[in-house]
């Protein structure tokens, strides 16, 4: 029988502070390897605001814990090397293209030769500087206790908004573009965070000069990660091909050179999308729970673990190298 939430997290409260007071030691010596996927990095980051982005302390942290006891290896190495005779090897992403990710995250990766892939999404080619999913939960911090929208009644019920249909960020995540779009629209009109400087390091993508920049990095391996960040699944498969190419396309033109690696957004993918995919030019398209067993013995695909964010530093170490929290 599968744990309930609850029990899920009273084991992972006991972990977390067995492991921050020594009770518990991680198991460096372990061979293997592991893809992490960041999103954002911000100097104090307000996870209650957004829970994808942690502190620059944090990631600095981690990175020295790599440094100290794993192999760092670009993405195109996971798969190309043996586990046998080797560390436990730790590749790092980022999905998205925010800002903080040139600002913050780049330093710190020069200053400890640490390579990464950054997945961006191309929304602002489309005229759109932000994610629904930012706008959403930011008016989700900032907004009204209620509010009519697409014909339903939105309240906010622990945190989150929802109708007799569900919660909001469910029922947009699982539509396609057009509802998401009124949605920016909706909340760009009817509230005014995008203009306060706080709230600026959970929202600003990259522009193509910032991505330029980025992409000069010797450190830096840039892929794509859709337009909208739909749920390719969840969309027309002519649409979803669409998304593949022209992310890709717009990609190269700023950077001039290939882009080889792609991540599906919300990890979610299926067997017509990872053909489609590879015969768009695609070398490695980056997931994060494998759907079945068999696309375990697929290298095209790479799957990935998200980083926790409410876990201490050597809690989260045992879970990247055991693959689960």
């Amino acid at each position: 029988m599968k744990p309930s939430r609850f029990m899920r997290k009273v084991v992972s409260k006991t972990n977390d502070f067995l492991f921050s007071k020594g009770l518990k030691k991680v198991n460096t010596q372990l061979e293997g390897s592991r893809v992490l996927v960041y999103h954002g990095v911000v100097e104090n980051a307000l996870k209650n605001i957004n829970a994808r982005f942690i502190s620059t302390k944090e990631f600095e942290a981690q990175l020295q814990f790599f440094k100290r006891h794993f192999q760092l290896v670009p993405l195109k190495e996971i798969h190309n090397q043996t586990t046998a005779n080797h560390p436990f090897r730790i590749s790092i992403t980022f999905d998205d293209g925010y800002l903080n990710n040139l600002n913050e995250v780049l330093p710190l990766l020069e200053k400890y030769e640490v390579p990464a892939t950054f997945f961006i999404t191309t929304i602002r080619k489309s005229g759109y500087d932000y994610l629904w999913a930012d706008l959403l939960d930011l008016y989700r911090y900032t907004g009204p206790r209620s509010f009519s929208f697409e014909g339903q009644l939105f309240k906010k019920k622990r945190n989150e908004y929802a109708s007799d249909q569900g919660q909001l960020k469910h029922q947009i995540k699982n539509s396609g573009w057009e509802l998401k779009k009124a949605l920016c629209d909706f909340i760009l009109k009817s509230n005014c965070f995008v203009d306060d400087p706080i709230y600026a390091p959970y929202l600003n993508l990259m522009s193509e000069e910032s991505i330029r920049t980025l992409g000069k990095s010797p450190f830096v391996e840039i892929g794509s990660h859709g337009v909208y960040h739909n749920c390719l699944t969840k969309i027309d498969l002519k649409n979803a091909e669409w998304e593949l190419k022209e992310s890709k396309r717009y990609l190269e033109e700023i950077l001039q050179k290939d882009i080889e690696y792609m991540a599906y957004p919300d990890g979610q993918y299926n067997a017509k999308l990872i053909n489609i995919a590879e015969k768009i030019g695609y070398k490695q398209q980056a997931i994060v729970d494998f759907l079945n067993e068999n696309d375990r013995k697929d290298l095209r695909l790479i799957e990935r673990l998200g980083i926790h964010p409410y876990i201490g530093l050597n809690y989260q170490m045992n879970c990247i190298i055991n693959g689960q929290y």
